[in-house]
């Protein structure tokens, strides 16, 4: 799946270097896998233990999983990346936390060559932008969250083999 969205890349003429991804993701436990028919449409990696010292000190004070290394296979209609951040939210409120974040890099975004990717991210997936910071090699990121929320018919589409506790009494439903 990572090679066929690394072929998907470069036929497409955009940048992106899915091999930190793959390596990622081969470093221990967190990954998850979004399957179908036992094939894999998705992959993400939840990290419970985030080092968010570049978010703001408030963003900080607010309980969060970071999502890491995330790839899903192109092509498909059926928004494999709403999914893995469907499932997101609902773990992550059933931890007891208030926010799902990640990072994604800029490359071109801020003059629109990446637009179209933001744009499903925000649009579709529900992210919101909550900043961007510079790498230590010099490219950009653009941090992205979205709240936590217990999804009730969740399992009804996504089922999941990574033990979800049951949310606390206090964990935000959805509307």
């Amino acid at each position: 799946m990572v090679k066929a969205r690394q072929r998907w890349l470069e036929q497409s003429g955009l940048p992106g270097d899915l091999e930190p991804v793959w390596s990622a993701l081969g470093d221990g436990p967190g990954a998850v896998v979004l399957t179908e028919d036992s094939q894999p449409l998705g992959v993400m990696r939840v990290e419970l233990a985030p080092d968010l010292s570049w978010w703001t000190a408030e963003q900080r004070a607010q309980t969060s999983v970071l999502i890491s290394a995330a790839c899903t296979l192109p092509g498909r209609s059926d928004r494999p990346g709403r999914l893995l951040t469907l499932w997101a939210r609902h773990y992550t409120s059933c931890l007891g936390r208030r926010w799902v974040r990640c990072e994604v890099p800029s490359g071109d975004e801020l003059n629109g060559r990446h637009s179209s990717k933001f744009a499903y991210l925000m649009g579709t997936c529900g992210w919101q932008r909550a900043g961007t910071r510079t790498c230590r090699g010099g490219g950009s990121v653009v941090m992205l969250q979205t709240s936590a929320e217990v999804l009730p018919s969740l399992p009804a589409l996504v089922a999941s083999s990574v033990p979800v506790p049951a949310p606390p009494a206090d964990a935000p439903a959805a509307r």
